[in-house]
């Protein structure tokens, strides 16, 4: 497997870290990926989801996503049921109680396709 995140530019040694412990099983339960605004954390975050759920994971030859599978496409279109995303509504300051609340007892629920469900909190600084 030589492509690994082929939508992470730089950052080699975190990327093989990462891809390491996809393929390995071993990706830690809660992530924390900070870095000034245009530095990558979303895309980080979009391909790590991708990657998880890939239906080619660990397949000779296949970058890590593939990013032609259905599932890789699904989370790449925000289409995925186990990919849940907290954002900030635009133009308010903050992320919202409510919406906060919502997001935490979505937590609680059972994976519905994949093996995992994963939370992608963006701008988490703003709770």
């Amino acid at each position: 497997m030589e492509n690994r995140f082929p939508r992470v530019y730089g950052n080699a040694a975190t990327v093989k870290r990462l891809s390491d412990a996809v393929l390995s099983d071993t990706l830690s339960h809660a992530m924390l990926i900070v870095g000034p605004e245009g530095s990558g954390r979303h895309t980080l975050a979009t391909e790590l989801a991708a990657a998880v759920n890939c239906e080619r994971r660990g397949e000779a030859g296949a970058s890590l996503p593939c990013g032609a599978c259905k599932n890789c496409r699904r989370v790449y279109s925000r289409n995925f049921p186990d990919v849940s995303y907290l954002e900030r509504e635009s133009g308010k300051a903050t992320l919202g109680t409510n919406e906060v609340r919502e997001f935490r007892e979505q937590m609680f629920l059972s994976s519905s396709e994949a093996e995992h469900r994963i939370y992608v909190i963006d701008e988490a600084e703003l709770l």
